[in-house]
């Protein structure tokens, strides 16, 4: 999708300017020659062949969208180098052909890129003169007007960069706030649903788990009568946290904001997983800054927030692998940050990761992320991931002052 609104943007302003230099070729009578319109034609050609036609067949050959974007760049600026050379070079007043590839590159790339490609088409119709009369002495070539329109690609490129970063930036945001509603209304519906069920299951549970251990007392001397009714037992147990989960979903709890120091909290989630991290051959690490961390919170539930997600990045991690936990001030507040060395996530799964009950694990409920999101949400504050498949995973949590 975003790889779409770029092309569709990039065709427009490349297509706007391409319609301007077809009018200074048509108010042009001396534009004759037959090399010149034969690079012109060629130019048309691929500007409209590129998008449709050539990238999503290079596609198969080379991967990433960047790689795509800089050789399409390379090729404009090659066809507009050819067309400044067959209609006078230094004197060419085609050399507008030139931003083109700019404008092209000030859509694709960062500012950088940007930078880079202005440059070089700068470079490239600096040459024209520079070859022509290394000292400009020739009466034909003005050092002010060739200057001037060096300038003026590194101006249109910026600008046109700036403004493309700009509508980006508002898409993204556009984009998360409209998921947000969404998810808010998934919530709201599911929530409703899922604390009826958790009530009606939790009576039977309690009652199964009840007479369970009472069985389990009758048959101590039954070895395989103690292992089956163990089994049942830690089965209901499990049922019922996982209920007990669904509820907290269900029905959460509006934060009770002060001031808090942060570290405590998360010091309590990190001695609560520190077995399991142990047993489970996972490095965990936490150092406390020796200053305290002042937030906006409810220190209950800024815990149970760490401790689902060091859950969720020790089952996402291997023997040999590590879970970092960070807190520091930031300057809207205080950030706390979880990162693993597990499994990651893909993109897919990372716009998902905060929908309820969406899980990758057979034996998890799809739940704990859901309810870190409306946590912090509750807060006022926000979620931020980062994550590579094979990679691991970053959350960092922000709170208010």
């Amino acid at each position: 999708m975003a790889h779409a609104r770029v092309d569709r943007l990039r065709i427009g302003i490349e297509s706007l300017w391409f319609a301007v230099l077809a009018g200074v070729v048509a108010l042009d009578p001396s534009f004759s020659r037959p090399i010149a319109i034969a690079i012109l034609a060629s130019s048309a050609v691929f500007q409209v062949a590129e998008p449709f036609v050539l990238r999503p067949l290079l596609r198969r050959f080379i991967a990433g969208s960047l790689a795509l974007d800089a050789l399409s760049v390379a090729v404009k600026l090659a066809l507009a180098t050819a067309l400044v050379s067959a209609t006078g070079g230094a004197e060419s007043r085609y050399h507008l052909m030139y931003y083109v590839p700019v404008l092209s590159g000030a859509v694709a790339f960062g500012l950088i890129g940007t930078i880079a490609t202005a440059a070089l088409a700068s470079l490239s119709y600096y040459s024209f003169a520079y070859f022509a009369d290394p000292d400009f002495t020739l009466p034909f070539i003005n050092r002010g007007d060739l200057a001037l329109r060096m300038i003026f690609l590194f101006l249109v490129a910026t600008v046109v960069n700036r403004f493309v970063t700009l509508e980006r930036q508002q898409r993204l945001k556009l984009t998360e706030a409209e998921r947000s509603l969404e998810r808010s209304g998934r919530l709201a519906s599911l929530g409703q649903l899922a604390a009826g069920l958790a009530h009606e299951i939790r009576n039977p549970v309690s009652v199964i788990q009840g007479s369970a251990e009472l069985l389990q007392k009758q048959v101590e001397g039954d070895a395989k009568g103690r292992e089956l009714t163990g089994m049942m037992i830690s089965e209901a147990k499990r049922l019922n946290a996982t209920v007990t989960q669904v509820l907290d979903f269900a029905k959460p709890q509006a934060p009770s904001l002060e001031r808090c120091d942060l570290r405590a909290p998360v010091e309590r989630s990190i001695a609560l997983v520190a077995d399991r991290a142990k047993r489970s051959g996972v490095a965990l690490s936490f150092e406390p800054p020796p200053q305290p961390v002042w937030a906006q919170a409810d220190a209950g539930q800024v815990q149970q927030a760490v401790l689902n997600l060091c859950l969720n990045a020790l089952d996402a991690s291997t023997t040999g692998g590590s879970l970092t936990v960070w807190v520091r001030p930031s300057a809207s507040g205080a950030e706390i940050e979880v990162r693993d060395s597990g499994k990651g996530m893909s993109p897919q799964e990372r716009e998902r990761i905060f929908d309820p009950f969406f899980t990758t694990r057979a034996d998890g409920t799809g739940l704990g992320l859901s309810i870190v999101h409306r946590i912090v949400e509750g807060h006022g504050g926000r979620v931020n991931v980062t994550s590579t498949a094979g990679a691991g995973s970053t959350f960092t949590l922000s709170f208010r002052k």
